[in-house]
C-alpha cells in the first residue's frame, strides 16, 4: 500500500470504526434509535417554523392598543391608516335630553298682623239694648241678705238677642261655662279688655279682628242671679275692672 493510499484510507477507517461502535450500540440500547428520531424530528419542525408565525396576534394587539391611544398602525404591505375612537364614540353616544326650566311658585303675601291702638278707647255702644237689672258697684242681694261689689254690667234681654262689640279689637279668648254659657274676651287696645258673658253661641275664632257693632253672639236662656236672659258685660283696664257705663255713649233701655 502506498502512502497516498493510507493516508486517503486513514480517515476512512476511522468512520467505519465509529460507524462499527454506533451499530453495537444500538444493537445493546434499541430505545436510542427512537428517542434519536423524535429528536431529530423536533429539531427538523422548529427549523422548519422558525421566522414563520403567524402575525395576526401582535398586529391585532398593535391594532387595539393604537385604537386606544389614537395613533396610527398598519399591517406588512398595507397603507397606515388612522384611528379615530373620538368620532366613533361621539356618534354612539346617547342624544342629550333638554334641560326643563322649573317654573317659579309665587307665594301670595302673607296679610299683616292685626293691630290695636296704644292707647284705650274712651267712647263706645252698648253691646245690647236692654234693662240694667244689677249695675257697677256695690250690690245687695236680697236672696241672701248681703252686699257684693258688682265688677260688671247684667243687662237683661230675651234669649237669642244678638250681642254686638262695643269697641273695636281682637279676640283674646273664648270660655265656656256650664253654669254662666259662653264667654268671650276681646282685647280692645290699650289695656282695655271686655267681656262678654252669657252667651248661647258665638262664631268667633281666637285672634279674629272684630270691629265696633260687629256680632258678638246670641244671648242663651239664662245669666247670672236673675236666672233670666241677660249679657253679663265686663270691662277691666289693665287687671282693675272700671264702670262700664262711663265708657258708654248711649244709656241703656
Amino acid at each position: 500500500m502506498s502512502s497516498r493510499d493510507a493516508l486517503w484510507r486513514k480517515p476512512y477507517e476511522a468512520v467505519r470504526r465509529r460507524l462499527r461502535v454506533a451499530a453495537a450500540a444500538l444493537r445493546r440500547e434499541p430505545w436510542l434509535v427512537v428517542g434519536g428520531s423524535a429528536a431529530a424530528l423536533i429539531v427538523i419542525i422548529a427549523l422548519a417554523s422558525h421566522g414563520k408565525a403567524t402575525p395576526s396576534a401582535p398586529v391585532q394587539s398593535l391594532n387595539g392598543q393604537a385604537a386606544m391611544e389614537g395613533g396610527h398602525t398598519h399591517l406588512p404591505g398595507q397603507v397606515p391608516v388612522q384611528v379615530r375612537p373620538t368620532v366613533e364614540a361621539q356618534s354612539q353616544a346617547p342624544p342629550s335630553t333638554p334641560a326643563v326650566s322649573t317654573p317659579v311658585q309665587t307665594t301670595a303675601p302673607t296679610p299683616p298682623e292685626p293691630t290695636l291702638p296704644s292707647t284705650p278707647p274712651q267712647h263706645g255702644q252698648w253691646p245690647v239694648s236692654g234693662k240694667i237689672v244689677q249695675g257697677y258697684g256695690w250690690v245687695f242681694e236680697p236672696i241672701g241678705g248681703y252686699w257684693f261689689y258688682n265688677t260688671s254690667l247684667e243687662i237683661a234681654a230675651a234669649q237669642g238677642t244678638p250681642v254686638r262689640a262695643a269697641f273695636p279689637g281682637i279676640v283674646k279668648d273664648i270660655e265656656r261655662d256650664p253654669s254662666q254659657g259662653l264667654t268671650v274676651v276681646v282685647d280692645c287696645g290699650g289695656g282695655l279688655q271686655a267681656t262678654y258673658g252669657g252667651l248661647a253661641a258665638s262664631s268667633l275664632q281666637i285672634g279674629q279682628q272684630v270691629a265696633a257693632g260687629a256680632e258678638i253672639g246670641q244671648l242663651a236662656a239664662t245669666s247670672g242671679a236673675s236666672a233670666r236672659p241677660g249679657l253679663r258685660f265686663t270691662l277691666r283696664q289693665g287687671s282693675q275692672p272700671v264702670d262700664p257705663a262711663a265708657y258708654l255713649t248711649e244709656p241703656g233701655q
